[in-house]
This record gives C-alpha cells, sequence and structure tokens, in this order.
C-alpha cells in the first residue's frame, strides 16, 4: 500500500495515524497543523490516515477540516498502512524517505508522558527532530519513541 501514495519528488513522507474520537489525537491538531506549514516548504508530504474501519472518507475529511488539518487525507479500513508503519497508537507518526524505508515511528513530542497526564511545556520535539534529521541527510537519533494515545480500533472479521 505504501508505494500507492504519492511521494514523488518529496524529500519525506509523514503518515500521522488518527481516529476521529481520541482525545489526545485531537489536542494534537494544532502541532500537526504547524507541522505540515513549517514542513510542507522543505519538500514534506503529510497525510492524515484514518484508521478506524468505521470512519467514512467523507467523516474523516470533516474531521481534519474541523481541526484545521489542511494535510492530505486517507482511510485506512484494512489498516495496510499501519501494519507497514507498525503504529499501534492514535496519534503516532511514521516518517518514509523516498526509498520507501521508515526511518522514524512514534509519538509526536513528549507532550503526554504517559495516559492521563500533560506536561506544561514540550521537552522533546520528535517528529520535528526526526524530520530535521531526514531532510539534513542524517540517520534520526532515534528511530522509535513510544506513543501515548488511544488503542488502535481492532479489525472486525470479515462474515462469509
Amino acid at each position: 500500500m505504501l508505494q500507492k501514495i504519492s511521494c514523488l519528488g518529496k524529500k519525506a513522507t509523514v503518515l500521522v495515524f488518527l481516529t476521529v474520537d481520541c482525545p489526545i489525537a485531537n489536542q494534537y491538531a494544532p502541532e500537526l497543523a504547524r507541522l505540515c506549514r513549517d514542513y510542507t516548504t522543505r519538500g514534506v508530504l503529510f497525510y492524515a490516515v484514518y484508521v478506524d474501519p468505521e470512519t467514512s472518507e467523507a467523516q474523516a475529511q470533516q474531521h481534519a477540516r474541523a481541526f484545521g488539518l489542511s494535510c492530505l487525507v486517507l482511510c485506512d479500513p484494512q489498516h495496510r498502512l499501519v501494519q507497514e508503519a507498525g503504529a499501534t497508537i492514535t496519534p503516532e507518526a511514521a516518517v518514509f524517505t523516498p526509498d520507501r524505508k521508515r526511518r522514524y515511528r512514534g509519538r509526536i513530542d513528549d507532550r503526554f508522558p504517559r495516559l492521563g497526564q500533560r506536561r506544561a511545556s514540550i521537552t522533546s520535539p520528535d517528529l520535528r527532530n526526526a524530520l530535521d534529521a531526514v531532510l539534513a541527510g542524517k540517520p534520526v537519533a532515534t528511530p522509535l519513541t513510544r506513543a501515548v494515545g488511544c488503542l488502535m480500533p481492532t479489525l472486525k472479521e470479515k462474515k462469509r
């Protein structure tokens, strides 16, 4: 599925896994909007990937608009992108280079050290750090961080 995502001419592609009803993901919307604004002009392509099989494309688009997300919107009801990225939480980000290698997976930043706890200020802007490293052609110092948020919705068994 990752090969079907357009990343021609881009220095990196970011998939941010979301659901419409995760309060932590929704609290990250302003930062996600800033990330899109700050890095799109530097050659990074952002996708908001909605992972709940019950969420329609129209609902995903409406949610993205309501929360000010200007990035491209995808629905991943079969969790193909989820599996390729290794995502388990919403919100969780994955950064891929043009060769489709994952360079980072994890939290957007350390705003939420654990469920129910929120820091007054961010001390580690993990996704920004990863993007800066990729754009500089350097290895990502911390390529995997633990995201805090809502569990990935499970896929329902297909009825025969």
